[in-house]
């Protein structure tokens, strides 16, 4: 994760970090979050377990965090979905063009390497307008200012979330319109 993207997470947890940095020997970053009493725990299969199965639909996932990408894929196709992956926006331009028909749901990081999910996810909607879209971002709101108008027309998810808030996330822009 980028340094704006961990700073953003941890300001809206109520905690701050500290920098120790020494020329030439290196940097200590020190996270510190508030405490939190938990009144219960659930495990990842057990919030999966809470969430709805899928019916087969693909996915196009593209996510340049390479263990985000693969725990995000695992979910979904432990929830019964098949999905394509991309690691960037070219990636993804590349290998969602030959699918776009059997493709029934685009799940993006809004910010990546080489082209971004909102560029990208512009230039599909020429091909397929009514394209079923969800952005994923860790980024704070001020960093998504420029993508407000795609954004108002997919699903939005910040980052971190729950594998359970997750495959509900994709329940529901998998709805159709009218239900």
């Amino acid at each position: 994760m980028g340094l704006s993207t961990v700073l953003g997470i941890v300001k809206q947890s109520g905690g701050h970090i500290e920098v120790q940095s020494v020329p030439g020997e290196g940097s200590v970053f020190s996270v510190y979050l508030p405490c939190v009493a938990c009144t219960f725990q659930t495990s990842v299969a057990d919030e999966m377990t809470l969430a709805g199965e899928g019916n087969g639909e693909t996915i196009f996932l593209a996510e340049d965090d390479a263990g985000a990408r693969t725990v995000l894929a695992t979910i979904l196709r432990t929830k019964g979905y098949t999905v394509l992956e991309a690691k960037n926006g070219v990636e993804a331009l590349e290998g969602y063009l030959p699918a776009a028909d059997s493709i029934h749901l685009v799940i993006t990081d809004v910010i990546m390497p080489q082209m971004g999910g909102t560029e990208w996810v512009q230039r599909i909607k020429t091909r397929n307008p009514k394209v079923k879209v969800m952005f994923i971002s860790g980024y704070t709101d001020d960093r998504l200012k420029d993508t407000e108008t795609l954004l108002k027309d997919a699903a939005f998810l910040h980052k971190p979330f729950s594998p359970e808030a997750f495959l509900r996330k994709v329940s529901e822009t998998l709805q159709p319109m009218d239900a």
